[in-house]
């Protein structure tokens, strides 16, 4: 049976909403934070509905409050008014839906079955991978949690004809993430055509999109499809789409309203049936507040959100992909390592990895290319964590002490001070944080803090 819990001073209003139904709800209109909180890690509601208009009860913390305790919960918003500021803090904040006064049941009813459903899928894939090293899903490697997410929501999503805006930090595999959407939809047979805005020459970018005729421009000696065509009847990925010049950006916003296009030096109108995907390692409202992005063309592309952790967020994941590295770069290279040391795999973990998954597999690419061993220890993953992969100023602001000269214990004292820090001491929260078991912290505070 589905738990919901209702946050809200119309708490018992909401309640009748669910005359009939199945759903085991409790509701909350007195704001008792203890009360609450305590309910919450007790009955692990499944779904909870919260109102932002909440006086002493401020809804981010309950947010935060269940996303500490690790419990599989779809929150929706209440609000009087829906504003894209709180669209996006709800949304960054994990948020399922958000929910605009005044309610009519179904809406409220029909959010909390989608939202249920995806807990269902989230379960049957856990249950499928198993937290196996072998598992995968549509190319992707890992069980943690935050990928578990991921994988339901690519799920839920790709059959949908909605438009998806997939964003997280470089490196993370939003190409892929697009890949996987694709090839579980009912277009999984038709073109995935990729297009990255941020690499192709904005005088050029129009011809690549819309594709042009013959005598266009200086150099069109023939006619050339572009990627809207190309991809007609299957999906096109505009891949860092925040990096198209705004003088175009009119012409896709047409595109994806009508899906009808010119094509350069045309003025015939072309029609194709084409699923939009799109990704950027920005924040896309900054980039509308900046300036760089048009909102009307923000808002036809946010549809669905699909968010790509980072790997530091993704515990143990890091283990299996690097095992998954080595096995592949030690097929390719003709190499005999056998695994990693147990010194190197903690190292490995506690890494912050500003590169995130392409610069692990770089790495270990590096690794296997340049060393002849069986076993690899921390002293060779530090000998090639020394050089930055990657010359990114906002990358590397994230990494906020400077690993290069410092012993393993030195650097797992420091990650340990740092989540305990930021739990303020509470040693479960800081091992749930960091991916190890309470006990281990105990042990490593008796060694690192004597």
């Amino acid at each position: 049976m589905t738990t919901v819990f209702i946050i809200s001073s119309d708490a018992n209003k909401y309640k009748d909403f669910f005359v009939g139904t199945d759903f085991n709800v409790i509701t909350f209109d007195a704001e008792d934070p203890t009360k609450l909180f305590f309910a919450i890690k007790n009955e692990k509601p499944n779904v909870s509905l919260i109102d932002v208009t909440l006086t002493s009860l401020n809804w981010i913390k309950i947010l935060k409050y269940i996303k500490s305790l690790d419990i599989p919960c779809r929150n929706i918003i209440i609000c009087s008014k829906k504003t894209i500021r709180l669209a996006v803090e709800a949304m960054h904040l994990g948020a399922f839906d958000l929910l605009e006064k005044p309610i009519d049941p179904p809406s409220m009813l029909n959010s909390i079955k989608l939202a249920a459903k995806q807990i269902r899928k989230t379960d049957k894939i856990k249950n499928i991978l198993n937290f196996e090293i072998t598992s995968s899903f549509s190319g992707f490697i890992g069980s943690s949690l935050p990928m578990q997410n991921l994988y339901a929501q690519i799920d839920n999503v790709a059959d949908s004809l909605a438009p998806v805006f997939i964003y997280g930090e470089s490196g993370t595999g939003k190409e892929l993430c697009a890949e996987a959407i694709h090839k579980r939809s009912s277009r999984a047979k038709e073109p995935f055509v990729v297009l990255n805005c941020g690499a192709i020459p904005k005088d050029l970018m129009e011809s690549e999109l819309f594709g042009h005729v013959r005598g266009a421009f200086t150099g069109a000696s023939q006619s050339r499809d572009g990627a809207a065509l190309t991809a007609n009847n299957g999906t096109l990925f505009l891949d860092e789409v925040t990096e198209l010049a705004l003088h175009l950006q009119p012409k896709l916003l047409r595109f994806l309203q009508n899906q009808t296009f010119n094509p350069v030096g045309s003025d015939k109108l072309k029609h194709v049936n084409v699923r939009f995907i799109c990704s950027s390692n920005r924040n896309p409202w900054h980039e509308v507040e900046a300036g760089r992005m048009r909102e009307d063309l923000y808002y036809r592309l946010f549809v669905f959100g699909l968010y790509v952790p980072p790997l530091r967020e993704r515990g143990h994941d890091i283990l299996k992909l690097a095992k998954h590295f080595l096995t592949t770069f030690n097929q390719e290279e003709g190499k005999s390592f056998e695994n990693f040391s147990h010194d190197a795999e903690e190292l490995l973990l506690y890494y912050p990895w500003p590169g995130n998954v392409r610069q692990l597999q770089n790495v270990i690419r590096s690794i296997v290319i340049a060393e002849n061993t069986k076993t690899v220890t921390a002293k060779i993953v530090q000998k090639f964590l020394k050089k930055p992969l990657f010359n990114n100023d906002k990358l590397h602001k994230q990494v906020k002490k400077d690993w290069e000269n410092k012993t393993l214990k030195e650097i797992e004292q420091e990650v340990i001070e740092q989540t305990l820090e930021k739990f303020h001491g509470n040693i479960l929260k800081t091992a749930n944080a960091l991916d190890i078991s309470p006990s281990t912290i105990y042990r490593k505070q008796k060694k690192l803090f004597k």
